[in-house]
């Protein structure tokens, strides 16, 4: 039971974290989910940024989101690389790339047998949704 609430978190955090990606027009967010495949974390959040500017402006908005909203310090590895940054918030780790990085590395090519969810805008409404009606049945 304590088990399943913790990667409840962890899903509700990556969802978090994809939807300030979004909100600082990230592309192609995908959440992997490792729980299976990986001990030490639960979820990746990959992106991808139109330009290295923004690479860096997605992963700093997600470290102020962890930071403001789950009372979390993430490290940042690669904070001035223009092409890829990786942030890791312990059970949760989001890169952000500039396409042609996120192209090379094929992180999601490893992980295959992942289960994924694409993440847009209409995905994110539904998950805030399904949320709302949850915490009102409860009260």
């Amino acid at each position: 039971m304590v088990k399943r609430k913790i990667k409840d978190l962890a899903l509700e955090k990556a969802h978090a974290i994809a939807r300030v990606a979004l909100e600082k027009e990230g592309e192609d967010i995908l959440v992997l989910d490792l729980t299976k495949s990986a001990n030490i974390f639960n979820y990746f959040v990959l992106i991808t940024a139109g330009s290295s500017k923004r690479v860096q402006s997605i992963a700093k908005a997600i470290d102020e989101e962890l930071s403001v909203n789950w009372k979390q310090n993430a490290r940042l590895e690669g904070k001035n690389n223009p092409s890829w940054t990786l942030v890791d918030a312990g059970d949760v780790i989001a890169h952000v790339f500039y396409k042609d990085a996120r192209n090379f590395y094929g992180i999601e090519r490893l992980w295959l047998s992942a289960p994924r969810e694409e993440i847009n805008e209409k995905c994110l409404k539904k998950t805030l949704k399904k949320k709302l009606s949850k915490s009102s049945a409860k009260a």
